[in-house]
């Protein structure tokens, strides 16, 4: 019966597959070239000019996109766009260009619904600050993001500088390329660039050939990096400081609140005693499930039965049965009767029981602990002290996240300007830390 109803519904799984893939590869497109064009500026920022020629396929397609990364550039402004030479004002509709400003500087292209056809897209921006100062003026730019769900055939990345710089040997790409050289202008050109691969271009010119003055992004970096080199002893003193004081701190207050026990000698009985039941050991103990010592207990009581009965597909289901009898309760007995039987009922699904218990635990676990309390075995005291230093070990472990987002959000933020601040925030993540490893 079962390979009947199985072989169809495979049979069925494997036409939809057949049937819904077509859908799924429906619309895709890739780059026959990934053109750009960097041309640098005597004040150290460059124009990049872009020209893609995408190939669609399949589902008509209404807009193309670019996001320009300002990442390591003082800014990122266009400049303007075409498609198929074919300049675009801004705007939202067919044939016009949207530009969302900032980082990254997003630039669409809107088109009226196009399919199998190739067309050409131009943008052109401004990225100031794109020299970075050192034992040279250096330019490092991705030329082809890292993030493009498509295939570039070929990628040209034409490099023109001023006349009075001077290049320090061979501008390269992070890729096999070939290069031309010619007057203040350098050709270089990659091919077979995969879905996700970047493509990085690196040329040094002589020092101060391009800029006398290193770019604010590169000012705030190193001055960041500086500063967090001289916090770094402060976050590593106060994190020992606090675990070595908070150790102390513990100490005193164990020695403060030890108390002398007294043990009475081991007695060897081959028998348990009898007045304690599973519930009382298993609560003392701090075990799980202590409810199921307390049911087999009863059960062997005369006050709870365990009936195996046929359950289905063949299975075997145990049910807890609740008999009339006249043995008197403990408190937490009666109670665990209440939380697993509703009023008139006197049968259950034992794998019920953990469900139904965990929804009224108290009228178990309640009168279990005042038995412990009334045995002189749990000290109501020595409990609550306990309870407030497990609330004042989640409060630091609170305060740990809370200073650490904070610190990071400030780094973030890029309002941390001095050393003092970054000296004081790495003070409060080591003082955090050290909190958290005290509440470990």
């Amino acid at each position: 019966m079962i390979r009947k109803v199985v072989l169809p519904f495979i049979a069925i799984l494997l036409v939809s597959l057949f049937i819904t893939s077509p859908a799924l590869a429906a619309k895709s497109y890739d780059a026959e070239y990934f053109d750009v064009q960097i041309d640098l500026q005597a004040d150290g920022s460059a124009i990049v000019t872009e020209t893609v020629k995408f190939r669609f396929h399949g589902d008509p397609f209404t807009f193309a996109f670019r996001e320009i990364s300002a990442t390591e550039t003082d800014g990122v402004t266009f400049l303007e766009a075409s498609m198929d030479g074919v300049p675009m004002p801004q705007g939202t509709q067919a044939r016009q260009v949207e530009v969302e400003p900032g980082d990254p500087l997003k630039v669409t292209w809107h088109f009226s619904p196009i399919s199998e056809a190739a067309h050409v897209f131009v943008v052109r921006y401004r990225a100031e600050g794109v020299i970075r100062k050192g034992e040279g003026d250096t330019l490092i730019w991705r030329v082809v993001p890292e993030d493009h769900d498509y295939s570039i055939e070929r990628s040209t990345v034409t490099l023109t500088y001023p006349p009075e710089a001077t290049a320090l040997g061979q501008p390269a790409l992070n890729w096999d390329f070939d290069s031309a050289w010619e007057e203040n202008r350098i050709i270089l050109t990659a091919s077979s660039i995969d879905p996700d691969e970047e493509l990085i271009l690196t040329a040094r010119f002589a020092p101060g050939s391009l800029t006398e003055v290193a770019p604010r992004w590169q000012v705030q970096q190193e001055q960041a990096d500086a500063a967090i080199a001289q916090a770094m002893p402060v976050g590593l003193i106060a994190g020992i400081a606090t675990i070595i004081l908070g150790s102390l701190g513990l100490l005193t207050y164990v020695r403060a609140n030890h108390r002398e026990l007294s043990i009475a000698p081991a007695i060897s009985t081959a028998n348990p005693p009898s007045d304690i039941s599973p519930a009382l050991i298993g609560k003392l103990t701090k075990q799980q499930h202590t409810f199921m010592g307390a049911i087999f207990d009863l059960a062997q009581r005369g006050i709870l039965e365990i009936r195996e009965e046929k359950g289905g597909w063949g299975t075997k289901k145990h049910v807890l049965v609740r008999r009339d009898s006249p043995v008197s309760l403990q408190p937490y007995e009666q109670g665990l009767l209440e939380a697993l039987f509703k009023p008139g009922e006197n049968q259950i699904d034992l794998n019920e029981a953990a469900t139904r218990l965990g929804m009224k635990h108290k009228l178990f676990d309640e009168p279990l602990e005042q038995e412990l309390i009334r045995r002189g075995w749990l000290d109501p005291e020595r409990k609550q002290r306990r309870m407030t230093l497990s609330v004042i070990g989640f409060l630091a472990m609170v305060l740990t996240l809370l200073i650490f987002l904070f610190g990071m959000a400030m780094g973030w933020m890029n309002l941390v300007a001095t050393p003092e601040w970054i000296s004081l925030i790495a003070a409060g993540i080591g003082i955090s830390a050290g909190l958290f490893l005290l509440c470990l």
